[in-house]
């Protein structure tokens, strides 16, 4: 056969990568001319170009001959069969900077990636003698049968001398745990058991240091990066470490370290960021007015913040057009943390703060207080246009089950209770829309529906709940009950999940350190769909088992796509609109 200059000859290819690397570059220079009619581009039969070669061997002076012989770009772009490695990849792999460098400037672009999903910076820190986790010890709390238990429904039964491993304490006098040795989990009575000390230890999460990396839009300035440039990769935000909650919104970011300091940067309007002015800050900056206070909760919308302390004192700060600060009398907007005082709280302990755009929830153990526009989702009857004040929702008032977790969002209120019961407060209606919900480990929601100045808003209210044992299940008006959710990609993997950030799409951080961001797509299919889970999920088939028995149901699948350059992720954080985001992770 010929040799054409679309010459893809196997037998040319190999030839060529034999020589490259080991002929000196005058050869070479004489070689390429007669041997074939398509150098730069033929392949050997691993699929790598001589461009390959040359990088992972570091030959600089040939590389830099064939690049001013070769002015397209699409050389540098192929992909060896092995890995998926361009030219770059493997001169990064292979620890030739020089070559890397020069690769690199042909390119201008990080942003290839290999089968694995793996750009060449990723490779550079996969390979960094930091990057492996060194996870603190903490003990597994466990317990043995002292009386035995006959189960009712979803409970756990126990036989005396049980062995079973505490996953969570409720305050009334029941326990969710699984017993060892097996799969089974479920509630049951906390005094039939007996606590005991195992020397059993798992990986704990927290390290001493964490970094944040901020992507995504950040036209106005809440990514901290100190200029208005949007990110599409994560990017390290500069001198912030420690920092274990951030809170990312359209128009600013707070962040929470682990000594009790907050910071802010974004746009300062009405003072949503707390420094006494109303100037836009770049760079997040440490906010003077708390330095003294040890903060233990941030939470914000668009317009104001608020902040928890461990005195369980309330600061909110920012625009009030929407009496979402709840101080007396009303200001315009507050530039500074200013404690909210109601002779409400009074002896009474908050636990806990949550807020969106338009309002604002303060709440103890067995109470919750709402203020802000009142349009639905204060759970208060339709009346006056704003609760200035926190009021109490009376329909939550229950003595026998106490408040684990309040959320908000723009158009919604949600409160999952130690009961495993789960609350909406949307549309002036307060309603239970799941029970039984227990090891739940995070909760997230957002959209809802408003009704405002005669008009309503509406957005896709979603709500996500990520339980202890990574499962994910999804609820949504379209759906109307809760549905596992499965997710799959090109660059997925089984992995654990084990924190999770809702807006108008999912972004999730796996046990093994990595970010995924999941678009929802809704599964009709039933009894086919439990085929392809098994294919998908097996780490998962025991726990869907247990908990779903019917043969047909629907779920809901999530297509995802993994963010680079983070392996080390902790935490993982967005704005309602999905546009920025954050991630806590430790220094790789």
């Amino acid at each position: 056969m010929d040799c054409t200059q679309n010459c893809c000859l196997k037998r040319h290819g190999d030839y060529l990568v034999s020589a490259f690397s080991s002929e000196d570059l005058e050869t070479l220079k004489q070689i390429i001319k007669v041997k074939c009619s398509n150098p730069f581009r033929i392949l050997d039969s691993y699929g790598r170009s001589i461009f390959h070669i040359v990088a992972s061997l570091g030959r600089i002076d040939v590389l830099e001959w064939l690049c001013s012989e070769q002015k397209s770009k699409n050389v540098f772009h192929i992909k060896d069969k092995e890995s998926g490695y361009t030219a770059l990849h493997r001169a990064l792999y292979y620890g030739n900077i020089d070559c890397a460098i020069l690769l690199y400037k042909k390119l201008g672009d990080w942003g290839f990636y290999d089968i694995q999903g793996n750009s060449p910076l990723d490779l550079v820190v996969l390979d960094s003698p930091r990057y492996h986790r060194k996870p603190e010890e903490k003990s597994l709390q466990q317990a043995v049968a002292i009386l035995p238990f006959e189960s009712e429904g979803e409970e756990l039964s126990l036989h005396t001398g049980d062995r079973i491993e505490i996953i969570h304490e409720y305050p009334n006098g029941w326990s969710f745990g699984k017993l060892v040795g097996s799969q089974q989990k479920g509630m049951f009575p906390t005094n039939f058991v007996e606590i005991t000390k195992f020397e059993q230890f798992v990986p704990s999460l927290i390290e001493t240091h964490s970094n944040v990396f901020t992507w995504g839009n950040n036209i106005n300035f809440n990514l901290g990066q100190a200029d208005s440039k949007n990110r599409v990769h994560p990017d390290q935000v500069q001198d912030l470490v420690d920092i274990i909650d951030v809170v990312i919104t359209k128009f600013h970011a707070v962040f929470l370290s682990k000594a009790g300091q907050v910071f802010t940067c974004g746009h300062g309007l009405n003072g949503r960021l707390g420094h006494n002015s109303e100037e836009t800050v770049l760079h997040p900056k440490l906010i003077e007015g708390l330095k003294n206070q040890k903060c233990i909760n941030i939470k914000a919308g668009d317009h104001h913040t608020v902040v928890l302390d461990e005195l369980k004192q309330v600061y909110t700060f920012g625009s009030n057009q929407y009496c979402q600060l709840g101080h007396v009398p009303q200001p315009k907007s507050c530039l500074y943390p200013k404690e909210l005082s109601n002779k409400l709280f009074k002896n009474k302990e908050i636990i806990g703060i949550a807020a969106a755009c338009f309002h604002t929830i303060v709440y103890t153990s067995y109470e919750l207080y709402t203020f802000g526009l009142n349009a639905g989702q204060l759970g208060h009857s339709k009346g006056e246009k704003y609760q200035c004040s926190p009021k109490l929702v009376s329909s939550l008032l229950n003595k026998e089950t106490r408040i684990l977790q309040v959320l908000a969002s723009d158009g919604a209120s949600l409160c999952l209770m130690t009961n495993g019961d789960l609350y909406i407060m949307q549309n002036f209606i307060c309603r239970k829309i799941a029970t039984k919900m227990v090891d739940v480990q995070s909760l997230q929601m957002n959209g809802g529906i408003l009704e405002f100045e005669s008009s309503k808003i509406e957005n896709p209210l979603q709500i996500c709940v990520l339980y202890g044992s990574g499962m994910l299940e999804y609820w949504s008006l379209e759906c109307k009950s809760f549905r596992t959710l499965f997710w799959a990609g090109e660059k997925s993997t089984n992995a654990k999940i084990i924190h999770i950030a809702l807006g108008l799409n999912l972004l999730f951080v796996t046990e093994d350190g990595r970010v995924y961001q999941g678009h929802f797509q809704i599964d009709r299919k039933k009894d086919s769909s439990m085929a392809l889970v098994k294919v998908k999920a097996n780490s998962l088939l025991s726990e869907i088992a247990e908990k779903y028995k019917e043969k047909k149901r629907h779920f809901v699948r999530m297509q995802t796509e993994r963010i680079p350059l983070l392996f080390n992720a902790l935490k993982c954080f967005c704005d309602s609109r999905s546009k920025s985001f954050a991630a806590v992770q430790n220094d790789p």
